[in-house]
C-alpha cells in the first residue's frame, strides 16, 4: 500500500511537472516573442531616421518644455464627467446599432467557453505556485510533529530526467528507523547539481507510519523552494487582482516642491505626464523652425530650456525633427532583443512540451480567427481604397503633430518644480533597483559561478564560451547577470541624478 501511494505521488508529481513546464515554456516562448518584436520595430525606426535620404543632422536650442496628461483642477471636474458620460452614451449607442445590423455580436457558446478556460488557465499559475508550496510546508509539520530523529549517511544519489532533457538529483540516504530496520530512500529536495556529497551525514526526520517519508532536519534547506513558490504565486496573484494599481495609486502621492515664493503655485500630482521639447532650428535653406518632437518622456533631465541638441530634421516636412542619440539603440538591444532572445532560446532548445502546444492551440481558436479576418480584409482592398486609408493615417499624424503643438509650455518655475520632485524619486528608484539588481547578479552566480570567475580572472575567454553546450541554468544565469548589470547602471545613474544640480 505504501509503495502505491508513493508512486501515485510520484505521477501527480511527474504531471504537475510536465504542466508547469509547459506553462513555464509557454510564458518564455511568448515573453521572448513579445521582447524581441518590441525590440526590432525600435531598431527599424532608430534606422529608418537616419539611413534615409530625406534625413540630416543638425542643431538646434530646446527653447521651452510643452507638458501632456497635467491633472485637471477641481473646477474641470464637473465638465470631465458630463464629457465622459455623453461619450460612453454615444459608445454604447453606436454597439447597438452594429448589434441590430448584424456586427460586433458575441462570439457564442464556444467562444465564451474558451475565454473562461483562458481566465482559469492564467489564474491556474499561481494558484498551482501556493498551493504547491502551500502542501510542502504543511508536510513537512506534519512529519515534524509525529517524526522521530535518527541520523543518516547520503551512499549514492537518484537521478530526475525531465521531458526537457534536463536532470535534477537527489541524496539517497542509508539510515535505521527506531525498531532497528535498516532503510534506503532517496532525499525530497533535489537539484541539478549535487548538494550533499556521498558520506554526508545529516539528521533526519521520518514518519514512523512510513519510515521512507522523511526530511533533513533543516528547516531551509527544505523549504526555501516551497516559499520561493508561495511567494511568487501570492505576488502574480496580487498583481493579477488589482495590487499593482493600488501601489502605483499609493506611490504616485510624492511630496511637491516650490521654487517660486514671490507667488502661490499649484502643488499636484506630476505621476503621468510626459514632456515634449520646444525646438527651435535653422533648415538647410535658412528658414527658422520653430516645432514640438513627436516623442516624449516622463523625464525633464534632458529637457532643460537654454540647452543646444543634436537633432535630426526631414527636408519633406521640416516641423517632423528627432533628438539624435544612441539611447534608443541600446534600449532595444539590451532591454528587448538581448532578453527575448534569451527567453526563446530557453523555451525552445530542448524541445516542445506538450502543454505549449495546448496553450499554443487555445490562443490560435481563440484569436487566430479574428487576425486571419483582419487580413484578408486588408488583402481585398482595392489601391484605391489602401491610399486612402494611408491618407486618413497622415491626416491622424499631422492631427498628433497638432495636438502636441497645443500642449501647455511650462515656466521655469514649473521645470524647477518637476525637477526636484523627479530627483527625490530618483532616490527611491535608485535604491530599489540596486536592490534588484543585487538579486539579480547573486542569482546569476548562484547558478553560474565559473562564469564570474571567468569574468574578473580571464575576461578575455568569456567570448570563447559555447552558447550551443551551456545548460539550461547557465543561459538563464547569463540572462539574470546582464539584466542584473543593466539595472545596476540604472541604479548608478539614478543616484547620480538626484544629487545633479540644475540652474
Amino acid at each position: 500500500m505504501d509503495k502505491y501511494i508513493l508512486g501515485l505521488r510520484e505521477d501527480g508529481f511527474d504531471l504537475f511537472h510536465m504542466i508547469f513546464m509547459g506553462f513555464w515554456q509557454a510564458g518564455f516562448a511568448f515573453g521572448g516573442l513579445l521582447f524581441a518584436g518590441i525590440g526590432l520595430l525600435i531598431l527599424l525606426d532608430f534606422f529608418s531616421w537616419r539611413t534615409s535620404k530625406h534625413k540630416y543632422v543638425t542643431h538646434g536650442d530646446i527653447i521651452g518644455v510643452r507638458v501632456g496628461g497635467m491633472k485637471k483642477k477641481d473646477d474641470d471636474i464637473a465638465e470631465d464627467e458630463t464629457e465622459i458620460d455623453a461619450r460612453l452614451q454615444k459608445i454604447a449607442e453606436e454597439y447597438a446599432e452594429k448589434r441590430k445590423s448584424g456586427g460586433g455580436k458575441i462570439s457564442g457558446f464556444f467562444g465564451n467557453i474558451i475565454g473562461v478556460v483562458m481566465v482559469l488557465l492564467i489564474f491556474a499559475v499561481p494558484v498551482t505556485f501556493i498551493g504547491f508550496g502551500a502542501y510542502q510546508m504543511i508536510d513537512y509539520y506534519k512529519v515534524q510533529d509525529v517524526g522521530f530523529r535518527t541520523k543518516g549517511t547520503v551512499v549514492d544519489h537518484k537521478r530526475y530526467s525531465s521531458t526537457n532533457s534536463q536532470s535534477t538529483y537527489a541524496a539517497i540516504f542509508a539510515y535505521t528507523d527506531d525498531k532497528g530496520r535498516q532503510w534506503r530512500a532517496p532525499d525530497r529536495v533535489s537539484s541539478s547539481k549535487l548538494k550533499l556529497q556521498s558520506g554526508t551525514q545529516k539528521t533526519l526526520i521520518y514518519d514512523p507510519r512510513n519510515p521512507q517519508h522523511f526530511y533533513v532536519d533543516d528547516y531551509w534547506y527544505n523549504m526555501t523552494t516551497p516559499t520561493l513558490f508561495m511567494g511568487i504565486g501570492m505576488i502574480v496573484l496580487f498583481f493579477l487582482t488589482g495590487g499593482g494599481g493600488r501601489i502605483a495609486e499609493r506611490f504616485s502621492r510624492s511630496k511637491q516642491y516650490t521654487s517660486a515664493p514671490q507667488k502661490k503655485r499649484n502643488t499636484q500630482d506630476y505621476a503621468g505626464e510626459m514632456y515634449y521639447e520646444a525646438i527651435e532650428y535653422i533648415t538647410k535653406d535658412g528658414t527658422r523652425i520653430r516645432t514640438t518632437t513627436d516623442s516624449g518622456s516622463s523625464s525633464l533631465l534632458s529637457k532643460v530650456p537654454g540647452t543646444r541638441v543634436s537633432i535630426i530634421a526631414d527636408t519633406r516636412d521640416p516641423h517632423k525633427i528627432r533628438r539624435q542619440g544612441m539611447l534608443w539603440f541600446w534600449l532595444a538591444l539590451l532591454i528587448f532583443i538581448a532578453p527575448g532572445a534569451g527567453f526563446l532560446f530557453l523555451a525552445f532548445h530542448k524541445g516542445i512540451s506538450p502543454v505549449f502546444l495546448l496553450v499554443f492551440a487555445v490562443l490560435a481558436l481563440k484569436k487566430g480567427g479574428f487576425i486571419f479576418k483582419i487580413w484578408r480584409e486588408y488583402k481585398a482592398l482595392s489601391p484605391e481604397e489602401k491610399d486612402a486609408k494611408k491618407d486618413q493615417f497622415a491626416i491622424r499624424r499631422a492631427e498628433r503633430k497638432d495636438a502636441h503643438e497645443q500642449k501647455p509650455l511650462l515656466d521655469k518655475y514649473d521645470v524647477r518644480d518637476r525637477i526636484r520632485v523627479y530627483q527625490a524619486q530618483c532616490r527611491i528608484s535608485g535604491l530599489l533597483t540596486f536592490m534588484l539588481a543585487s538579486g539579480l547578479l547573486i542569482a546569476g552566480y548562484y547558478n553560474y559561478p565559473e562564469f564570474f570567475t571567468m569574468l574578473f580572472t580571464t575576461p578575455q575567454d568569456i567570448l570563447q564560451i559555447d552558447l550551443g553546450k551551456l545548460k539550461e541554468k547557465q543561459t538563464m544565469a547569463l540572462i539574470l547577470s546582464c539584466i542584473g548589470a543593466l539595472f545596476m547602471l540604472l541604479s548608478l545613474h539614478s543616484f547620480k541624478t538626484s544629487g545633479k544640480r540644475f540652474s
